[in-house]
């Protein structure tokens, strides 16, 4: 048996075991991960432009409470330059709850990172996005979120394993029997552990734009699967394709997933949810997991 196949599944083990006892995923907040700025044109603070921007943004967020997608058009035809076109899409598998709180997170503070007429950010759970021109039912491919992380050798394994299944994610997503442009798969990694991938699009735009924008997600993805790094984004405008081999976004509300562009929180040893009950980190789980991991190498 090749080395990499004794080792792998060990790290992987390990890279759980450290997530697990990780504080922050006893933590419930939307979790940031970019924003881009368009530098071409600004607004100024009590604008036209920028009453336009917070009406659009405190509509959407009203209806982020019945809706995973929503668009919203604020300013008249007669004042072009200062209409705003404004959306958010959320992840489909969440819950509407955290749907609103990420849309809301977003909403404050995306007038605080941007004063430009085109912006969008990115969390895990959703992507708030607005222009001075046009933006609904257009299929766009950039700007992107990407990012990969936690390298593991793995023999390929990784790579042969998740490009059918993203294709056939592709598939389902976008044929006819779809009505949200939308796929989730759990498949076996090794024996015993799992992969969580999924797929989607924004429902404004067409069947075959979807799919073209998911293959242009493809190739970035299998790069990283490639690499044998167990967790990629690819967060575009128009869709969204990710893999994690440690489980940490099919339940968001309980496990956030870190992220290099994010600042992490101050942690105490002992911290409160936002329900009251207490997370304690178990450093005598960390030495046992560790002490196991040194034995069996």
């Amino acid at each position: 048996m090749a080395a990499w196949q004794i080792i792998s599944p060990l790290l992987l083990l390990f890279a759980t075991s450290l997530y697990l006892i990780n504080p922050t995923t006893c933590l419930e907040s939307p979790i940031f991960l970019g924003w881009k700025c368009d530098p071409k044109a600004n607004y100024t603070e009590n604008s036209p432009y920028h009453s336009n921007l917070l009406k659009a943004f405190s509509n959407l967020t009203s209806l982020s409470s019945f809706n995973t997608f929503s668009t919203f058009t604020a300013g008249s035809d007669d004042e072009a330059t200062n209409k705003v076109y404004a959306l958010y899409d959320c992840r489909n598998d969440l819950p509407l709850r955290i749907c609103h709180d990420c849309v809301e997170d977003a909403a404050k503070n995306l007038v605080q990172l941007c004063s430009s007429k085109e912006a969008k950010v990115t969390y895990e759970e959703c992507l708030l996005r607005y222009a001075n021109r046009p933006i609904f039912a257009k299929m766009e491919l950039e700007p992107y979120y990407r990012e990969c992380q936690i390298s593991i050798p793995d023999g390929g394994e990784l790579n042969r394993t998740i490009e059918p299944i993203f294709r056939g994610l592709i598939d389902q997503a976008t044929s006819k029997n779809s009505s949200r442009y939308f796929a989730m798969e759990q498949m076996s990694y090794f024996e015993y552990q799992k992969v969580d991938c999924l797929v989607q699009c924004t429902p404004d735009i067409s069947r075959e734009e979807c799919k073209e924008c998911l293959m242009d997600a493809l190739n970035y993805t299998l790069e990283c699967a490639n690499s044998s790094l167990m967790l990629s984004y690819h967060l575009a405008p128009s869709c969204q394709m990710r893999y994690d081999v440690l489980q940490r976004f099919v339940n968001i509300s309980s496990s956030p997933i870190p992220s290099s562009m994010a600042s992490p929180p101050t942690l105490s040893p002992q911290l409160k949810t936002s329900d009251g009950s207490q997370c304690l980190i178990s450093i005598e789980i960390f030495i046992l997991v560790f002490f196991f991991f040194c034995l069996m190498l």
